[in-house]
């Protein structure tokens, strides 16, 4: 797959700002064709994957005044890519398989580009492979099958806190961080910019699976 770079148009930046009229308009204009790829990631990432983690980080703040000001319009904003796309029910799209690392150099979008390594080190308890998988590559396949096969998110072994906590704190962190993004009114996004975006929405989405395994 040729891999391409983000660089903020009309549209991305409309829908940052979840402002649906603008998204209407270019959807009705200049946009009539479902933007499968915003560049930037090391896999097609569609626009739609953007309100979608803004949803989520809307829905879990309510209480902060931009993402209280924006939820109902960003709202509209996936009902109209769900039309556009044809997308049906979002509710079990996992935002990790639409996106991956992303890049912001040439190496790195030319480079050949390989599927980390899914293979456990056995030789550590599964409580560690656990921690280490949460606190680095949080990959939620990883995550899954390890709570699958008996590793205990609330595992209190790392410096007394329940494991499911050091996803917590990111996830307060990446409200922190999207909170200041949009408060920001850039003329222009950055890759870094959406990259906050989509890591906030990963990392709920990793809280939640956890939330269904205790030892």
């Amino acid at each position: 797959m040729e891999r391409k770079f983000f660089e903020d148009n009309e549209l991305i930046h409309a829908v940052i700002n979840s402002d649906y009229k603008k998204v209407r308009d270019l959807v009705d204009s200049k946009c009539p064709e479902p933007v499968y790829d915003i560049g930037g990631f090391e896999k097609q990432c569609p626009i739609f994957i953007i309100s979608k983690c803004l949803d989520m980080c809307f829905e879990a703040y309510p209480d902060y005044d931009i993402f209280k000001k924006r939820t109902e319009e960003n709202k509209k904003i996936i009902n109209l890519f769900n039309a556009q796309f044809g997308l049906g029910n979002t509710e079990d799209l996992m935002i990790e398989d639409y996106t991956g690392p992303f890049f912001n150099e040439e190496e790195e979008r030319v480079a050949e580009w390989k599927e980390e390594s899914e293979h456990f080190d056995f030789s550590k308890e599964l409580v560690e492979l656990l921690y280490d998988e949460i606190t680095d590559k949080r990959r939620y396949h990883v995550i899954k099958q390890l709570c699958e096969l008996g590793a205990d998110p609330y595992d209190e072994s790392f410096d007394g806190e329940e494991l499911i906590c050091y996803t917590g704190d990111d996830i307060q962190l990446g409200a922190t961080y999207i909170d200041a993004i949009l408060k920001s009114n850039k003329d222009k996004y950055t890759i870094e910019d959406v990259a906050e975006i989509i890591a906030f929405g990963k990392n709920y989405q990793n809280y939640a699976i956890m939330e269904k395994y205790s030892g």
